[in-house]
């Protein structure tokens, strides 16, 4: 891969990495991003995947400008913060407490390493359950295939 003077001397040799700072500061100092691209299945040359992902940075809905890392990981941030939202009040409930009577006899009560799993596996199960008791199959047959706005 042909990569131009500037990157080669502060990137790594052998990795296809490269930093941008598309947005500028609007108050303080900026920090360029670093990207490193993992797998590159169409060959692009470093100068086609720096424009792209700079093209890229002004495609962010919620901003009027530039912003500092590719628009898709904002997005991909958000949509994992809305199914935080929608799962916390079934992955937060309060759990069985094990061992409850521990201490009362000669290892009686005491919560073994299987009784922990079993109780994990039906802890799983207890979420499972009521999400399917709340969601049922899944959203609604109008919503399958419509764009859900984050």
């Amino acid at each position: 891969m042909k990569r131009d003077s500037a990157n080669n001397l502060v990137t790594a040799s052998y990795d296809f990495d490269f930093y941008l700072q598309a947005h500028e500061g609007l108050q303080g100092h900026v920090r360029p991003t670093h990207y490193i691209v993992i797998y590159d299945e169409s060959n692009l040359s470093a100068d086609e995947v720096q424009q792209g992902t700079h093209t890229a940075s002004y495609l962010y809905a919620r901003a009027t400008k530039a912003v500092s890392l590719v628009p898709l990981a904002y997005y991909a941030d958000l949509a994992c913060e809305r199914a935080r939202c929608y799962l916390d009040g079934f992955l937060n409930s309060e759990p069985p407490v094990l061992g409850a009577s521990a201490g009362k006899g000669k290892g009686k009560g005491k919560a073994t390493a299987t009784d922990a799993a079993d109780e994990r596996e039906a802890a799983k199960k207890r979420v499972y359950d009521a999400a399917i008791q709340v969601w049922g199959n899944g959203v609604h047959a109008n919503l399958k295939e419509t764009m859900f706005y984050i």
